[in-house]
């Protein structure tokens, strides 16, 4: 039986080897045998004399589905891998001067002995790199190292060096962070992120990373050497950027787009990262109907500073220019919920940016009520601790705007504010008991299009004492 075994663990070699995958393979001895079935194998009929053996998800198994078979008490595996031999020939490559095909060579076999050799797979990429030239091969070899020992510092450096070499610079810099979070005193991958930071024109990055390398090894001339070249380059590039900030504004300001395009361009091939850059070259493609380019930029605006409002406030204006409603009023929505505190429902009104028929659209005029609403109860103490009621209602606005007046009127609620272009209606005859001195209902009718409307509520304190204990809701 162990002879059959072996017969069966030499197969499967040439199998792997040769990358045979599929079918079957079939030995048969005289008076015994071995069969390997590949998936499918709960639908075959073992045959007498033979013993039958599966595969099972890539992995060879013996097979307990047939009543002829018996498991070994030891594995392929064990018969196969000798990686105190694998040990033998990576030394052996290691030793070896200047024979590069020679080192590949008994890389491969100590590979071969013990597939799970992480420095045999991570000494082979770097010969493929920095011998050969062939950087896929290289790649391959170093993330299989790391497959095997995810924490091969070096590994993650050498893989860096690699996609630099290649020109994937946010790959290299992906490995050299990764070499850095399992060794932050790592100065080697301190200083090649530093490198990739200066090739790609990040000199505030560079300096930070060549700094930390002289933290590391205060001697470090090459990267003293790097850290006043990045600060010479950064001070030079930080006064061309003022330069075009400077023109970029001015053509702004006189309604120049063209040159507001021009001057931002070059300042965006300095720094592509520049916030002002993307939201004010994205205004002046607004404005010469270039909408797809505007709204590329003031998405790279947005994701540059989430929490502003100005990006999507102009996208709002791009979108409308476009004749894209829905997405205009999803992106001043957005634009309200950011800066409702910075922004003027009259200065909105007034905007002349946006086409006349999209400012009388319902839903616009529905956005300036939430708008003035936020305003109006933003400096309220404790308008957190009090519920908002919202209810739509299938009917025009003007049906229940005049509805909600005529309840209020009928109740005796004193109304303070009415404005039917907002949709805004406070009252402060609302009272409570428990000592408080007044309540207001802030009421906004809001407009969702033109069949149907949403009614919101919230009752708020004045000038009460506010007990933590109580919440109360209408």
């Amino acid at each position: 039986m162990h002879e059959v075994l072996l017969f069966w663990c030499l197969i499967k070699c040439d199998l792997y080897r040769e990358r045979v995958g599929k079918g079957w393979g079939e030995w048969i001895d005289g008076s015994g045998g071995v069969r390997i079935f590949q998936a499918g194998w709960n639908q075959m009929v073992a045959e007498p004399g033979v013993v039958n053996l599966v595969i099972k998800n890539g992995e060879w198994e013996w097979s307990s589905y047939f009543s002829n078979a018996k498991k070994p008490d030891y594995s392929c595996k064990d018969m196969l891998h000798d990686c105190e031999k694998a040990e033998e020939y990576y030394k052996q490559a290691k030793s070896i001067k200047g024979d590069v095909e020679k080192k590949i060579s008994l890389y491969k076999k100590a590979i071969e002995l013990c597939p799970d050799f992480a420095k045999a797979h991570e000494s082979l990429g770097i010969i493929y790199y920095s011998e050969k030239g062939t950087y896929d091969d290289a790649i391959r070899e170093c993330k299989e190292a790391l497959r095997i020992d995810p924490k091969l510092v070096n590994n993650h450096n050498i893989l860096g060096n690699i996609y630099k070499h290649k020109g994937s610079y946010d790959d290299a810099i992906r490995e050299y962070k990764e070499a850095l979070r399992i060794d932050p005193n790592y100065d080697l991958a301190h200083k090649n992120l530093g490198y990739s930071y200066k090739e790609q024109g990040r000199y505030d990055d560079a300096i930070n990373e060549f700094k930390e390398v002289l933290r590391i090894k205060p001697k470090a001339a090459d990267a003293q050497r790097a850290l006043e070249e990045c600060e010479k380059h950064n001070e030079a590039k930080k006064q061309q950027i003022l330069s075009l900030q400077t023109d970029g504004s001015n053509a702004i300001k006189n309604q120049n787009w063209n040159a507001a395009v021009q001057a931002y361009k070059k300042l965006l091939e300095i720094a592509p990262e520049n916030y002002e850059a993307n939201t004010n070259i994205g205004t002046a493609y607004t404005m010469l109907n270039e909408f797809d380019l505007s709204i590329k930029h003031l998405t790279k605006a947005q994701q540059l500073k989430p929490a502003e409002y100005q990006p999507y406030y102009l996208m709002g204006i791009a979108y409308a220019r476009k004749g894209d409603k829905d997405r205009a009023i999803d992106s001043l929505r957005d634009a309200f919920y950011k800066g409702y505190k910075d922004l003027s429902v009259s200065d909105l009104e007034k905007d002349t940016n946006f086409p006349e028929d999209f400012k009388q659209d319902q839903r616009f005029k529905g956005l300036l009520g939430k708008l003035e609403i936020n305003k109006l109860i933003s400096d309220v103490k404790d308008v957190h601790l009090f519920d908002n009621h919202s209810q739509a209602f299938p009917y025009k606005y003007d049906n229940v705007w005049d509805a909600v007046n005529y309840t209020l009127k009928d109740i005796d609620e004193k109304i303070i504010q009415s404005d039917k272009e907002t949709g805004i209606i406070v009252t402060d005859t609302c009272r409570w008991a428990m000592n408080r001195k007044y309540y207001k209902y802030y009421i906004l009718v809001e407009r969702e299009n033109d069949i149907s409307s949403k009614l919101n509520l919230k009752l708020l304190a004045h000038d009460s004492v506010w007990n933590n204990n109580l919440k109360k809701s209408f």
